[in-house]
């Protein structure tokens, strides 16, 4: 027996396979190359593929196979590791989408020694072109975004290969202590796509443990699930594993605070995603705390179980993390990359999509401000503006086929009644602020039915002038003085109409690019029948 290969501690590279494609050979031979002298391997094959386990076997002969009957996501698989295998060492795990350096595994078991670390990652590169830096670890804020310090398509020039503590390494090449990986309990139940490797890093913190990012171990990685899995809603997914994860792991005294926090900035993405037409990506962080409301029996009893891994303090868990938010950070500081095969380019750019954003909350603030008195003193009865009953009122009237109008008489109660009760019920009885919404409500549609209508307009600046001119018509405004609220529909929903018959006309984005001198561009498309 080899000397190296006794002195060395073993290491078990566990990869869970799922329908590979045809290059996943050279993932195999790259595990096979490793010049580390004490590895083993073990494959968990989802779906029971028999096809799969012959690949890997022609390879790796050697290697340990097994076949799990269906797919329970890599996390759930991956803790298969913790039945089958026993013993002192490291466990990585790694997807079956990843190429290894030879060198790899030595340079990870090497730095996680000398920087007495608990969990260390590679550098990530990109699988068709390695010149291009994909990943080097994540920073992550108190809402569990993840941060990085590389830019889409940068080159890598050494400029990232220092050695150094992060929040979060990627779970497609991660080494760990098997004692950590056992007292951790594994990868978190339920996180069955997204998140597996932000908990695991997350709760190593917490029992004191450093998450290292070794730079010199380079690991190609395809990061091709969006395109592998595109039955599933990944935006979401990974929303409600973010919010899932800061529910459970954040202190017991900083968790309503954060949560507040996170419905805040929730509400902030949600105006900034309508804006610029990206609302289902807004939308998608008040959408993971929402799933938090029926999980909340699990979430506690989760809460149970990590609270015996709490070895370091929350405050200092807290400064490990960054201040604000990863996300509008990343929104108001937008870079262009520019990769000409020599060098890339980094400069700072104001993006496109920044301005409407700051002029459509511009006009939210305004219009706010400008109803402030409104807001203070209610809504007074003027003209088609009422006051709405209580909501035990309106409910009584409802089911009463009574009416007190006029001199009495029974007749059919308005379906209106029941909304009412029902809306001023969810709002804690506060009838007032729904029909506040009513009116305030118009006025916002018509600024966004505006900038929506104008899509057309090729120029995001002609687009922007045509809805701070909707917004400067004084008609809402004097509606709202008078009490007229049909005015005000009317002054919400004109531009929707506009832009329906637009796109029933089939009336396009008009773009330029690439016409010539003697071309006329076609700004009609073909109408769907929907």
């Amino acid at each position: 027996m080899d000397p190296a290969t006794t002195t060395a501690p073993p290491v078990v590279a566990v990869c869970v396979v799922h329908q590979p494609d045809e290059q996943f050979e050279t993932t195999l031979v790259s595990l096979r190359d490793q010049d580390y002298p004490n590895l083993r391997h073990l494959f968990l094959v989802t779906d029971g593929d028999e096809a799969t386990k012959a690949r890997i076997l022609a390879v790796l002969p050697d290697a340990l196979v097994r076949l799990l009957k269906d797919n329970p996501g890599f996390p759930a698989a991956a803790n298969r590791v913790l039945k089958l295998i026993e013993g002192q060492g490291f466990f990585c795990f790694c997807h079956d989408d990843v190429v290894l350096d030879p060198d790899a595994m030595s340079r990870l078991v090497e730095e996680l020694y000398r920087s007495n670390a608990g969990i260390v990652g590679p550098k990530l590169v990109d699988w068709d072109d390695p010149r291009v830096v994909v990943s080097v670890g994540h920073q992550v804020d108190r809402f569990g975004e993840l941060h990085s310090e590389v830019e889409p398509g940068e080159l890598d020039q050494e400029q990232h290969d220092a050695v150094r503590d992060v929040f979060k390494v990627g779970s497609a090449c991660l080494l760990i202590r098997a004692d950590l990986f056992r007292s951790l309990g594994g990868f978190a139940d339920g996180s069955e796509f997204h998140g597996d490797a932000l908990d695991l890093c997350w709760r190593a913190h917490l029992t004191g443990a450093r998450v290292i990012v070794v730079p010199a171990a380079r690991v190609r990685h395809r990061a091709g699930l969006a395109v592998r899995r595109g039955d599933l809603s990944h935006r979401r997914m990974e929303a409600v594993a973010r919010a899932r994860t800061v529910a459970t792991l954040t202190g017991r005294w900083r968790t309503p605070v954060v949560l507040l926090q996170f419905v805040i900035v929730g509400v902030v993405e949600l105006i900034v995603g309508i804006l610029t037409g990206r609302p289902r990506e807004g939308a998608a962080s008040l959408y993971g705390l929402a799933r938090l409301i029926p999980a909340l029996p699990g979430l506690l009893a989760r809460r149970r179980t990590v609270r015996p891994l709490r070895v370091v303090p929350d405050t200092e868990i807290a400064a490990m993390q960054l201040g604000g938010s990863a996300r509008l950070r990343r929104f108001f500081r937008q870079r262009v990359v520019h990769n000409d095969g020599v060098e890339a380019v980094v400069k700072r750019t104001h993006d496109a999509d920044r301005l409407p954003a700051f002029v459509g909350l511009g006009l939210v603030v305004a219009a706010i401000v400008g109803s402030r008195q409104l807001i203070a003193h209610g809504l007074a009865p003027v003209g088609q503006f009422v006051t709405l009953p209580a909501p035990g009122d309106a409910w009584q009237q409802f089911v009463s086929p009574w009416r007190d109008t006029g001199f009495g008489g029974s007749s059919a109660a308005s379906p209106s009644l029941a909304l009412v009760a029902g809306v001023g019920w969810a709002l804690g009885g506060r009838t007032g602020a729904l029909a506040m919404l009513g009116v305030l409500a118009p006025l916002l549609l018509g600024y966004l039915g505006a900038w929506r209508a104008l899509a057309f307009v090729p120029s995001r600046r002609a687009r922007l002038g045509g809805t701070l001119v909707y917004a400067a018509v004084p008609l809402p405004y004097t509606a709202i003085a008078t009490g007229r609220w049909g005015v005000l529909a009317a002054y919400g929903g004109l531009p929707w109409i506009f832009r329906w018959i637009r796109r029933a006309g089939g009336l396009v984005v008009l773009d330029g690019s690439g016409w010539g001198d003697d071309e006329v561009a076609d700004a009609v498309a073909v109408v769907s029948p929907r």
